[in-house]
């Protein structure tokens, strides 16, 4: 019985597609950070997070009545316009530009007198920036950066 050499070829073709597109889709699977909707991640998540970083681990040992005051996702325009603004530069210097990857967290304490910043990096579930805030409750929009400042590299 012979074989006829085009329809071998088609075989062959067909076959070498098949793994083509198998191989496309195992190594295209989204990873875990991207898998998840970053709004759908719960505060206690975020919490158990932070917890992996000495800085923040202090600060909650300090200010056990502290809040999470804000939490935003961070996308590929916020992190340009981050590094490039006036404010908290250094928080967004060291980021990739790769949007749902990274949240930045505020929190307070019930006095509203001292904060943190954060920055979390969800594809190392780690945090990769934090500082330290003086909040003055008669200008909210002044803040001051304490010297304490711990920054990763992502």
């Amino acid at each position: 019985m012979k074989k006829n050499p085009f329809i071998v070829s088609v075989a062959v073709l067909v076959i070498t597609v098949l793994v083509a597109i198998v191989i496309f889709f195992i190594y295209n699977q989204p990873t875990s950070w991207q898998a998840e909707d970053l709004s759908l991640i719960s505060d206690s998540q975020i919490i158990s997070i932070l917890k992996t970083s000495s800085d923040v681990q202090e600060y909650i040992k300090s200010h056990p009545d502290f809040k999470i005051d804000k939490k935003e996702i961070l996308t590929k325009e916020s992190i340009v316009a981050g590094s490039n603004g006036v404010n908290f530069r250094e928080a967004y210097s060291g980021l990739s530009p790769e949007g749902s990857r990274y949240m930045r967290v505020d929190l307070t304490n019930q006095a509203g007198d001292r904060g943190m910043i954060i920055m979390i990096d969800f594809k190392k579930n780690k945090v990769v920036f934090s500082a330290l805030l003086l909040l003055f409750a008669q200008n909210e929009e002044q803040q001051t950066t304490s010297p304490t400042e711990n920054q990763e590299t992502p």
